[in-house]
């Protein structure tokens, strides 16, 4: 009798050997698609791309309806075209505050995303929120 073997990610073997379930309704390329057709066109290869870097992380997932899923949980009126929007957009906006906004950047700094996908504001939004808001200030003189 002959077997099958199929090769597949450590993170998902783990999952399985763990007993959990597998990932709620992975992303897939279709989706992807579907969810970048919400961006603007000149932001849309940008965004493509780095999609492609997120879709290797097993904590940080989506629904087809683009709703995001954290280790587990939904986050409600959460939607990755919005993280994927704050994060390629050249310009500075108003409203940083979008759910799902933690897990994203932790997602992007645990894959060591490179800064030429994400648009400025957006990096200092991540420095500013690992450093808690807050900016060291040194009030020595020389």
């Amino acid at each position: 009798m002959t077997s099958l073997w199929k090769a597949i990610p450590i993170k998902e073997y783990e999952l399985i050997m763990a007993g959990r379930e597998h990932p709620v309704e992975s992303s897939s390329h279709d989706t992807s698609e579907h969810l970048l057709e919400f961006l603007p066109k000149k932001l849309q290869e940008k965004a493509g791309k780095l999609l492609k870097v997120i879709n290797q992380n097993l904590d940080f997932q989506w629904k087809t309806s683009g709703e995001i899923i954290s280790n587990g949980q939904e986050i409600p009126f959460s939607h990755l075209s919005d993280l994927l929007l704050l994060a390629v957009r050249p310009y500075p906006t108003r409203y940083n505050d979008v759910p799902g906004l933690e897990p994203f950047i932790k997602t992007i700094k645990s894959n060591n995303v490179p800064h030429a996908l994400l648009g400025m504001p957006f990096i200092k939004l991540m420095e500013s929120k690992e450093n808690n808001g807050l900016k060291w200030v040194n009030f020595i003189k020389p």
